[in-house]
């Protein structure tokens, strides 16, 4: 409360004075990427990968941070931006709507491009009217590519998870073995695009010369604590997770440009 007030009075004292804040002298705050548009390639916001039945189960990853059996993911989750109504937990998935009669609608919509080394028996989405198409196996270059047809339930409640099933990373490899090099990419966004950013987020952020990582790279009660210029590895590298941070040189690109 003192916090607040102290605030309060200082933002007053500035109005009165006539000193003028521009967007060079206020940061922003980044939350959870899962909770954003930030990233080309929506495998980048998710929160992990997650054992497909049961997601407090743990899946096994190699030493780049792609998943060594079946896998679900969720890829963002926007159902808790409505406004004032109850926020979606794993205990209540289906919380009462936003008192906001007019939530902003988030233009999510569109033809995602996805591809991954490795095939699955079944590529599925989860929660959401999607509709997987143009799956193809290039055995040659043991490469998977698909299409995802998307369409949130609800305009004002986006959330967009996948699972895979009977995976095998290569023609040898058993069953349920995982895949490698996962990425999705959002509407207009080729998959040999170089841009790790949305032109949408970018010039979102743009006109602030100062940001704060702590939502987005997890720091609080973070089992990694030790920075590096790649924490993670590839797979690990530009996704935050209960136990992984954002990478620091993808902070770093964010500032930079």
């Amino acid at each position: 409360m003192k916090r607040k007030l102290r605030t309060i009075v200082i933002l007053t004292a500035l109005f009165f004075s006539g000193f003028e804040l521009t967007a060079q002298d206020v940061g922003m705050n980044l939350g959870d990427p899962v909770s954003g548009l930030s990233y080309v390639d929506v495998v980048k916001d998710t929160r992990g990968f997650q054992n497909p039945t049961n997601s407090s189960l743990e899946v096994p990853l190699d030493n780049n941070g792609w998943p060594r059996a079946d896998f679900s993911l969720t890829c963002f989750d926007l159902r808790n931006t409505r406004g004032n109504g109850q926020d979606v937990t794993e205990e209540n998935p289906n919380p009462d709507p936003a008192e906001d009669p007019n939530p902003p609608k988030l233009d999510v919509e569109g033809i995602y491009r996805a591809s991954f080394k490795g095939k699955a028996k079944k590529i599925k989405m989860k929660a959401s009217q999607a509709v997987i198409l143009d799956t193809l196996y290039n055995e040659a270059t043991n490469t998977t590519t698909f299409k995802v047809d998307y369409k949130p339930r609800d305009e004002g409640r986006p959330f967009f998870a996948i699972e895979m099933t009977g995976t095998q990373r290569n023609n040898n490899a058993p069953l349920n073995s995982g895949i490698t090099d996962l990425k999705i990419h959002r509407p207009g966004y080729p998959l040999n695009t170089n841009k790790l950013f949305t032109d949408e987020w970018i010039g979102f952020v743009a006109p602030f010369d100062t940001y704060r990582f702590m939502d987005w790279s997890h720091t609080n009660n973070n089992a990694k604590f030790v920075v590096t210029e790649k924490q993670g590895g590839t797979a690990h590298g530009a996704f935050g997770g209960k136990l992984e941070r954002t990478a620091y040189d993808t902070a770093k690109r964010r500032h930079h440009g």
